[in-house]
């Protein structure tokens, strides 16, 4: 739901997933809940308008933080937590044995209390669309393609002075992805036509051994300096957990700290035939 919704195809089980960080150790808390209901014959010969080629997702992704909020005097109010929320759902759809596309809808949803005229909350809301494309080149090889708001979401707000309108630009993902038996290569990059000079480039390697799996990657954003990250993942029957460590060189704050993500994800095989 979140990187590509025709991924949402790609998985042969149900699953309901999240994750946590608190970015940079600033008191950034990025939290994300998801969850996937597969085709039941994604790369089977049935009719290509029927449901068993279609899987459906559902997310929930928030950035939360506490500011300091001021009265229209100046004066101080206090601490109050803001909060970015964005409720996504996606569709996606195999229209082939080697292809798949994906649709996401998206709800967004900022809240700043005691900010807004008369000391009430202020508010904005927006709606945007995702929308991607996975094709297998080969048995091992794949690449994806997404635009994220398409066309740039307009969310605006509400119950402040000027009720200004901030926008979320598209931003296009091209990536490809090698397979082998004990793991993966991954390449991807990330631009927006608006912002030419805030692309991102995305390296990573996930070697397996058994029910562990290891990562290292690369990030170059074009307008900074690289970092690396790293990570391992443990993986049962039915669920499976991931820890990784992304280097801080974007806040130079003497507190600030490197980001660790913890992620959880749970197999519902009881779900999947539906």
């Amino acid at each position: 739901v979140y990187w590509n919704p025709a991924g949402l195809v790609q998985t042969s089980s149900a699953q309901l997933g999240g994750t946590t960080m608190d970015l940079y150790g600033a008191g950034i808390n990025l939290a994300f809940i998801g969850g996937v209901l597969p085709p039941n014959s994604p790369n089977s010969d049935v009719d290509l308008f029927s449901w068993k080629r279609i899987g459906v997702g559902a997310a929930l992704t928030q950035v939360a933080t506490e500011v300091h909020v001021f009265d229209q005097f100046g004066e101080p109010l206090g601490l109050v937590q803001y909060t970015e929320r964005c409720f996504s759902l996606g569709l996606g759809y195999a229209f082939s044995n080697s292809g798949s596309l994906g649709l996401v809808l998206k709800g967004y949803l900022f809240r700043a209390p005691e900010a807004g005229v008369d000391g009430r909350t202020a508010w904005a809301m927006g709606i945007g669309v995702d929308i991607g494309f996975l094709f297998k080149l080969r048995d091992n090889l794949r690449l994806g393609i997404k635009v994220s708001d398409l066309g740039d979401t307009r969310i605006k707000w509400h119950n402040t002075p000027t009720e200004p309108v901030d926008l979320a630009l598209s931003r296009y993902y091209l990536g490809m992805c090698y397979q082998f038996n004990e793991g993966a290569i991954a390449l991807s990059y990330e631009f927006s036509r608006k912002e030419p000079t805030r692309g991102i480039f995305r390296a990573g390697l996930e070697y397996r051994i058994e029910f562990l799996s290891f990562r290292m990657g690369l990030v170059k954003p074009l307008d900074a300096e690289w970092y690396l990250t790293a990570g391992i993942g443990v993986r049962a029957d039915w669920f499976c957990l991931d820890a990784a460590w992304l280097q801080n060189k974007a806040l130079k704050a003497d507190s600030a700290t490197d980001t660790i993500v913890l992620s959880i994800a749970f197999s519902l095989p009881e779900l999947s035939n539906r």
